[in-house]
């Protein structure tokens, strides 16, 4: 907030070549840009052009804070990551799939812990973190997705319970 003690930061004026603004003019332009970018890049222009930060607010809608976090990454980046976001990187996975697949596999044909029916997804992915190397921060939804992706298991209600499979043998036999 700008107070007299507390001036608003100063915006350092971002420098377009023809070439970028003309880019950059297009990007604003283009009606099959999100209208994210399409107000970034008409915020650029207009702070390129010297226009104060409060009349670029109210002219794109992008807030002062949202102007300074663009031109840090369009001075870090460059324009596309100005106007789309900075770029991300993505993560790889630090575990092994088949090697869940197995300890997955263990626990659903096993007894479930004390106190439970079934085997939940939190105590699968306890499981799962305890056993397998580097899947020490798998989460329920990974352990989720591996079972339906991986194992073709929609829901863990319907793999057959461990105390049921004993009593079908019991009247088998």
């Amino acid at each position: 907030m700008q107070t007299p003690e507390h001036p608003a930061p100063q915006l350092r004026r971002p420098r377009l070549a023809p070439g970028d603004r003309e880019d950059v003019e297009a990007v604003m332009n283009d009606r099959f840009q999100s209208p994210r970018a399409r107000k970034r890049a008409k915020a650029l222009l207009l702070l390129e052009d010297g226009t104060e930060p409060v009349a670029v607010r109210m002219r794109t809608g992008v807030l002062e804070k949202a102007q300074q976090e663009m031109l840090a990454r369009f001075h870090s980046h460059g324009i596309h990551a100005a106007v789309f976001g900075s770029p991300r990187r993505p993560e790889k996975r630090q575990y092994d799939v088949g090697a869940i697949k197995q300890v997955l596999s263990q626990c659903l044909a096993s007894r479930p812990p004390d106190g439970s029916v079934y085997w939940q997804l939190e105590q699968l992915a306890a499981v799962v973190q305890e056993h397998v190397e580097g899947a020490e921060s798998i989460t329920r939804q990974s352990i989720s997705n591996i079972l339906r992706k991986e194992m073709g298991i929609r829901s863990i209600r319907t793999v057959e319970p461990y105390w049921l499979r004993k009593v079908k043998q019991l009247k088998a036999a």
